[in-house]
């Protein structure tokens, strides 16, 4: 789909954040279990490719679209690769249609933002499996550091395109979903959010 605009495999990255990987996995903290039981892992899963795969592929022209105009509009590959912290502290790159050229925003890319299509690309890393629809927000490995005592709880769980935060205590209301979790709810907070 992308090889007439560019690789995904190869994003433009910031090298300092690429380099924060290492120091990640020397991180040692003792967590709680994320998914109960292998049943209910697989129910996750199960719900995160049923929400990720049909709109991907309905959605694949757009992306095209979108690909080709980001070429045209700007130099440089269309999709990028942004370094986050996922579940157990595996690092991955967050896929996201590239909205910035020479340090400015693009007209693509303002348009793009404006409409929160610029993370539609996220749908491939539900199905690679290092996000989940509903979960906490992926932390930057420059962030990791401050992070500490119970919201650590965060990596217990897959990192999500939404969250059911409070706008007034995002963090409080991250680490309530992370232990209050259930299928029931990632449902409720995906139905919540179409309904917007």
């Amino acid at each position: 789909m992308w090889g007439m605009t560019g690789s995904c495999e190869q994003p433009r990255e910031d090298p300092a954040a690429a380099a924060a990987f290492p120091r990640i996995r020397r991180t040692v903290l003792v967590l709680p279990a994320g998914e109960s039981s292998a049943r209910d892992a697989a129910a996750y899963r199960t719900l995160d490719l049923a929400l990720a795969v049909p709109p991907l592929i309905l959605l694949s022209p757009v992306l095209l679209v979108i690909a080709v105009a980001i070429r045209i509009d700007s130099a440089g590959p269309p999709l990028i690769g942004q370094p986050r912290v996922g579940l157990d502290f595996e690092p991955f790159r967050l896929l996201a249609f590239r909205t910035r050229s020479g340090g400015r925003t693009t007209r693509v890319g303002a348009a793009l933002t404006r409409r929160g299509l610029h993370r539609l690309p996220s749908l491939m890393n539900v199905i690679r499996g290092e996000m989940s629809i509903v979960g906490p927000p992926p932390v930057r490995p420059g962030e990791l550091e401050r992070v500490h005592g119970h919201a650590l709880e965060r990596f217990a769980v897959r990192p999500g395109l939404v969250c059911p935060a409070s706008s007034e205590d995002p963090e409080a209301s991250c680490l309530q979903y992370v232990r209050r979790r259930s299928l029931r709810l990632n449902l409720s907070t995906c139905a919540h959010r179409l309904a917007r």
